[in-house]
């Protein structure tokens, strides 16, 4: 090796030192509690706790890696413990966060986060350097013991009167903010859902953390939809989220902007799977398929289950399907 490259090298691995020694002194007062890094998230919103080891920091903002700030309030209740709730943009989420002392920079931690996407083919599927991590665990619950009730109050599945008297409602309100909200969410009956339980998909998961819920997770839906599922059941086709019970592939269990609580308008959602419907009408060919975004497929085909190939609501012979309204 040269002695230039030889210098080149020692210059870049004391770099390197340095900097790592500067985070190591400058994340010292300053510590993101939850989530951990590297977390995968299947709600767009995330709630981030930051503790503060140094007293005297007398301002904490969260800045995104698109360059948005949110100012942490620090409260005299908790005033070594503050959280935001961010929303996420698909993918990816680089997080920082800055403590000052005065208005001098003192501290800075960081975070990547992932949300998953259901339909987006793009976000399905996080970099292996992702995994799940729940925080619903004893162990994890006592960050937040001191300030927060951590038991679920509901009581024998009734409605709140008041769902900022729900426990879980300071934490998770963002998530039942669309347009259209699901009554169990909305009533903030969250253990109707939320049981613990797990199904074939999250085996490995059985008794962790305290409110997961079963995957596929259709075992949960029919407890209240089992009318739906009767109907279903006696049909030929069934559309295959539906006949894999991944209910939440196309609904949102909290809320959403559409009707019937489905994660975009209909022609948009089915064309996450179906994009070759969006063909010109020249390279479909013979297809009667509209295939834009100015139809909605549910017009023609029933997104649950059918008695005609291609979930039909009427076959060629304009036999009715008595179930053509049940959607």
């Amino acid at each position: 090796m040269s002695r230039k490259n030889v210098i080149r090298n020692l210059f870049f691995s004391a770099t390197a030192t340095l900097l790592l020694d500067s985070t190591c002194i400058a994340a010292a007062g300053l510590e993101i509690l939850y989530p951990v890094d590297k977390k995968i998230y299947h709600e767009a919103y995330a709630s981030i706790t930051v503790k503060l080891h140094d007293r005297n920091i007398s301002k904490v903002v969260i800045i995104t890696d698109s360059n948005e700030r949110y100012p942490l309030e620090l409260t005299k209740e908790c005033d070594d413990v503050c959280s935001k709730t961010l929303k996420l943009r698909l993918g990816e989420n680089g997080i920082r966060v800055w403590g000052y002392k005065g208005e001098k920079l003192a501290y800075e931690v960081k975070s990547e986060l992932y949300f998953v996407s259901q339909i987006d083919k793009g976000f399905t599927h996080p970099p292996v350097t992702y995994r799940e991590h729940s925080f619903h665990t004893d162990e994890n619950e006592k960050i937040c013991a001191d300030c927060h009730d951590m038991s679920v109050n509901e009581r024998g599945g009734t409605a709140f009167m008041n769902v900022e008297e729900s426990n879980c409602y300071v934490c998770h309100k963002n998530i039942t903010a669309g347009k259209y909200a699901h009554a169990p969410a909305v009533n903030w009956l969250c253990s109707s859902c939320h049981g613990g339980k797990s199904a074939d998909q999250n085996k490995k998961l059985t008794g962790q953390p305290k409110y997961r819920v079963s995957d596929p997770v259709a075992s949960a839906c029919y407890r209240c939809h089992d009318k739906n599922k009767q109907r279903w059941d006696a049909k030929k086709y069934k559309h295959l989220p539906v006949d894999a019970g991944r209910c939440v592939k196309c609904h949102d269990p909290h809320a959403s902007d559409t009707v019937m609580f489905v994660r975009e308008v209909p022609n948009v959602l089915c064309l996450k799977c179906h994009g070759d419907k969006k063909l010109s009408s020249q390279m479909r060919g013979n297809s009667k398929c509209p295939g834009t975004e100015a139809e909605t497929c549910t017009r023609c085909h029933n997104p649950h289950a059918s008695y005609h190939y291609f979930f039909l609501d009427t076959a060629r012979t304009h036999t009715a399907d008595p179930d053509v309204n049940i959607r």
